[in-house]
């Protein structure tokens, strides 16, 4: 089974790191990063392991969304994206910097406690339609 789209044949030439030690010189302080929340970490590591392991337009699920850092990286290599977090403040943030319309079918966000088994399914079951009817225009 092939877990992403990356040619094997070619990948010293692919911009992923293979071995178990990351060396990141700088973050990426591209496109929607911001460094403004206490939690978060470099864009380069979910952009690693989201080309690493999944392929374009599957789906990433993130249980602590936290600033967006794994959604801007998603919307950046076209994945689909399900987020929760407990903080208001971090959502409202988040929709606001998703307000430009290019992604918007494609991701789904929402107040969860992940640590609530009841929340995370009923949050699932909203995305699921929600991505769906976003994706339909129903």
């Amino acid at each position: 089974m092939k877990h992403n789209d990356l040619d094997l044949k070619n990948w010293k030439k692919i911009d992923i790191n293979t071995d178990s030690l990351w060396m990141i010189n700088e973050r990426d302080k591209s496109g929607k990063h911001k460094n403004i929340y206490h939690g978060n970490f470099m864009p380069q590591i979910p952009n690693q392991l989201i080309r690493r392991y999944t392929k374009e337009n599957e789906l990433i699920l993130e249980p602590f969304m936290g600033s967006g850092t794994t959604l801007f990286e998603c919307e950046k290599l076209n994945r689909k994206y399900i987020g929760f977090d407990i903080n208001p403040e971090m959502l409202e943030y988040v929709n606001k910097s998703m307000n430009d319309g290019n992604y918007t079918k494609n991701f789904y966000i929402n107040h969860c406690n992940s640590l609530d088994e009841l929340q995370v399914n009923q949050n699932i079951e909203k995305a699921e339609k929600n991505l769906i009817l976003k994706i339909y225009n129903l």
